[in-house]
């Protein structure tokens, strides 16, 4: 048996599973494009105070922000957000292991997916990175 036959779902709870594996995706993506994890920086701070550095609506960045805290990228004591060991490693400029880079590709690269119903219907392909439009059929 391949790798994939063993992966593939046998359950409803697995395809369920699957279907919603995008959310922790786009939260962590979000704060990646937001740069939220530079904007903690190593002593924490709370959300008001990230959403000032970050130029993003503050009622909205908690809401973000507790949500990484939910899924275990965060840790919230006190009011305060702070870095988990994987974040300040990897998700902070200047950090040795920085990966935003790469996270900023899968962003892009999730743009270019979310159009793949309107491709498949109307046969053409994604269109370029830049344009941010729909598919549409003649690339436009």
């Amino acid at each position: 048996m391949s790798d994939r036959q063993s992966s593939a779902p046998k359950t409803l709870d697995q395809l369920d599973d699957m279907v919603h594996a995008y959310q922790h995706a786009r939260i962590l993506l979000s704060a990646v494009e937001l740069d939220l994890f530079s904007h903690i920086g190593a002593g924490g701070a709370e959300a008001r105070e990230i959403a000032v550095r970050a130029g993003t609506d503050p009622r909205a960045t908690e809401m973000l922000l507790n949500a990484l805290t939910a899924i275990g990228i965060l840790a919230k004591r006190e009011g305060r957000f702070h870095l988990g060991e994987v974040a300040a490693d990897h998700l902070v400029a200047g950090a040795l292991g920085d990966a935003r880079p790469l996270f900023l590709h899968v962003s892009e690269l999730w743009r270019r997916w979310s159009v793949l119903t309107d491709c498949v219907r109307r046969g053409a392909p994604a269109p370029a990175a830049e344009s941010g439009r729909s598919c549409r059929r003649g690339g436009g």
